[in-house]
Order: C-alpha cells, then sequence, then structure tokens
C-alpha cells in the first residue's frame, strides 16, 4: 500500500509530516498503540479539566516485554498530540 494512501485510510505512515522518522519495522511494531497513546493523552486531559489547577507536567513511562530499547519517538508525539487536540477542544486558551 503506498503512503498516500494509507494516509488517506487514517493510518500513521513513516514519512508523515510533522511525525518522528521511524524505520518501517518499528513503525510496523508501534501501530496497535498509536491510537491508544492519543486516546489515552485525551482522556487524561478529561481527568483533570475539572481541576481548576490543570496541569503543568506530564510525564509517560512505557514497558515492554522486549526487553531493548524500543524508538517511542512516535508514541510521545501522539500523546502530546492527544494532549493538545482535547485542550483545544476544551477551550484552554494558549497550550504549549
Amino acid at each position: 500500500m503506498n503512503q498516500q494512501r494509507a494516509r488517506a485510510q487514517g493510518k500513521v505512515v513513516a514519512t508523515a509530516v510533522n511525525a518522528p522518522m521511524v524505520p518501517p519495522e518499528v513503525l510496523a511494531e508501534l501501530q496497535p498503540y498509536v491510537a491508544l497513546a492519543q486516546g489515552l493523552a485525551r482522556a487524561a486531559v478529561q481527568l483533570v479539566a475539572t481541576d481548576a489547577r490543570g496541569f503543568s507536567d506530564v510525564f509517560i513511562s512505557y514497558a515492554s516485554s522486549r526487553g531493548d530499547e524500543l524508538d517511542t519517538r512516535l508514541l510521545r508525539a501522539m500523546v502530546i498530540k492527544g494532549i493538545l487536540e482535547q485542550a483545544r477542544r476544551l477551550g484552554w486558551g494558549r497550550v504549549g
């Protein structure tokens, strides 16, 4: 499947603009977790939306049964994207 068709179908592609470049084999391994990372970030924003203090820091930790260092830049980018999108939806004004 070519990159443009995959992107049109809402799939993550290896050469997306503003997305970390990851090798295709890493992309294939992370693919199931991309939407999860973004969704969990949105949910986290929803949880703190009722707190007038909001939040100022985000700490992301990962665990894998692989035992080696997996390139998780794409997942981190999806968490940030989820936070920013949800904050904008909530009308939080300037975020960043």
